[in-house]
């Protein structure tokens, strides 16, 4: 990785949306930004240079681009507790966690299995040390269970507010419409060149949904590779553009300028391509299913960690494997020749430094004998 000079040069130039719409969402600040771009020239291929974008830096305490979308997710929600959803090694739920608890406010989360990755137990390790309330089901298609137990059998003391897998609600998508304002003044700044092509990670969407619209306003003409980490039933394009029109509703109420009235119109999805901005999706790198490694995404992860970029296997790995295959003419997708940005949503964070001692009493007693089955206390070192 080569850093790049540049990025101080653009803290001045932060988006002042409040230009853009009369009525924006409320923010509370968690993240310190612009997350800075680097070159990555391991991942270049013959006719490509690859930069990464380090939302892996976002925050000091927990870093990854769930921190963009909780600032806009929390804000609606600043009081009590809130529930949410994912796996054992859930980014989202880690995330969640630790910002609320800062807050001294709870977690109800309902968890389910993934595979038993030292990452993975790691975060559940941390997670649970943070003492939140824990509805656990051991496969990801039994969750309607934990949400039966939650409303009727183990109810919490105080009702949480709802907080969609990933904070993909559109106020959560609105950070990364940020976030896309900000990488067009370190575009304006000089810190890279416009990205003929824009790699991310996808799963619940809101990530995708807010950065497509964020280029589009920001006219950074480039195509978005969403590289699913699901599989199909669970992101595709009806899918994709439901959440798009969803977004789109969001961005209406909040009295936008002339100048984006286009992309929160009936035509606003045409309106992307008008702009210059088009997507496609990858299922290619899902493998086995959600959160079940690949070889190729173990390579990669390896590889990257050599030139001290942190991924993980579930998200971010699978998406630079794909970047990895497509320019070296070995993918699905022939990106065109020129700059390539990487967008790294992945927190690089050591979370040992939750972990407390008698994390594993803290697990809910089915969940605590998974754990010491496949050896998670020997994970967690």
């Amino acid at each position: 990785m080569t850093g790049s000079a540049g990025t101080a040069a653009a803290t001045s130039r932060l988006p002042d949306l409040t230009g853009w719409f009369r009525r924006p969402p409320p923010r509370t600040p968690l993240a310190r930004l612009p997350t800075p771009v680097e070159r990555a020239p391991f991942l270049d291929g013959p006719d490509h240079q690859v930069f990464v974008k380090r939302d892996d830096r976002t925050s000091e305490l927990y870093g990854g681009g769930k921190v963009r979308k909780l600032e806009y997710v929390l804000a609606e929600v600043p009081e009590g507790p809130c529930t949410s959803v994912g796996a054992i090694g859930s980014h989202h739920l880690l995330a969640l966690g630790i910002f609320l608890h800062e807050m001294e406010r709870n977690l109800y989360s309902w968890t389910f299995l993934q595979e038993p990755t030292s990452h993975a137990v790691r975060n559940l390790a941390a997670l649970v040390s943070l003492q939140p309330l824990v509805w656990y089901v051991p496969r990801r298609i039994m969750l309607p269970l934990a949400a039966i137990d939650y409303r009727f059998l183990r109810r919490p003391p105080e009702p949480g507010a709802w907080i969609p897998a990933g904070a993909s609600s559109p106020a959560g998508a609105f950070g990364f419409f940020a976030a896309a304002c900000e990488l067009a003044a370190q575009i304006d700044a000089g810190v890279l060149p416009a990205p003929r092509t824009v790699y991310v990670t996808a799963g619940t969407a809101g990530t995708a949904a807010g950065l497509v619209f964020g280029l589009a306003a920001c006219r950074i003409a480039t195509h978005v590779r969403l590289v699913s980490a699901v599989e199909r039933p669970l992101f595709n394009r009806w899918i994709f553009a439901s959440v798009l029109r969803r977004f789109v509703r969001f961005l209406r109420t909040l009295d936008p300028d002339p100048r984006v009235r286009d992309l929160t119109g009936p035509g606003a999805l045409r309106a992307l391509a008008r702009r210059g901005v088009t997507w496609s999706i990858d299922h290619g790198q899902v493998g086995r299913g959600y959160a079940r490694s690949t070889e190729a995404g173990l390579r990669v992860v390896a590889d990257s960690a050599r030139h001290g970029l942190a991924l993980e296997t579930t998200y971010t790995g699978k998406c630079a494997a794909a970047l990895a295959q497509d320019v070296r003419g070995r993918g699905r997708f022939r990106p065109p020749p020129g700059p390539i940005l990487f967008w790294n949503t992945h927190a690089s964070t050591d979370v040992r430094r939750f972990i407390v001692q008698d994390w594993q009493e803290r697990l809910p007693p089915a969940l605590g004998r998974w754990v010491r089955r496949v050896g998670g206390p020997d994970l967690v070192e």
